[in-house]
């Protein structure tokens, strides 16, 4: 989190919709699926969370596998991406911009079809087939970022979401966004001593 007395502007919460591409058929959508511009007109829109197998899914995916859409069975898919574009009218006049990002397994985030950071996820090249590096459940990730980060205007943010196992049994994301301006000190930071 960010610690001082901050006046935060909110750009996406948890529980916004989403773009959505789960498609074994095509295995990765096109590779500048991350990038500002990118049509997604064919990609699915739903309110997040979105994922599949723990019962507390606003809208459940397409898994690639079996039984049902929210309770899945065998083979799933290793990726499942996502991408949601805003505008910040002025990214300078905030200090720094804070994600909070909820996953299970791993993901990468992008901004604008620049890696931004990525979470359990092993160095290197990532593809469609690609898997975490651990099972992990549904922990939020913060990460902070400058205000350089952001265009003025349109911004796109693209998330690919990893599974360890391609047998999984559950799926999670969520993600908010929010600006700060007077931040005094972003958590975590390094410190002299």
């Amino acid at each position: 989190s960010l610690v001082g007395t901050n006046r935060t502007t909110k750009f996406i919460s948890m529980g916004d919709t989403w773009k959505y591409w789960a498609n074994t058929a095509a295995n990765a959508p096109a590779a500048t699926w991350k990038n500002n511009g990118f049509n997604d007109a064919a990609w699915t829109t739903a309110a997040s969370e979105l994922g599949y197998g723990d019962g507390d899914e606003t809208t459940c995916v397409p898994s690639g596998g079996g039984g049902t859409l929210c309770v899945p069975s065998g083979t799933k898919y290793a990726t499942t991406y996502f991408r949601k574009t805003i505008t910040i009218s002025n990214p300078s006049a905030f200090t720094a911009f804070q994600f909070k990002v909820e996953r299970d397994d791993g993901f990468v985030l992008y901004v604008n079809g620049t890696e931004i950071t990525r979470n359990n996820m092993p160095s290197g090249a990532i593809a469609y087939a690609t898997l975490a590096s651990t099972d992990e459940e549904d922990e939020i990730i913060t990460v902070s970022v400058p205000s350089s980060t952001f265009a003025i205007g349109s911004n796109a943010r693209g998330v690919q979401l990893h599974q360890r196992s391609t047998s999984s049994n559950d799926l999670s994301f969520n993600l908010s966004l929010e600006g700060y301006t007077d931040l005094f000190i972003p958590f975590p930071s390094s410190w002299k001593y």
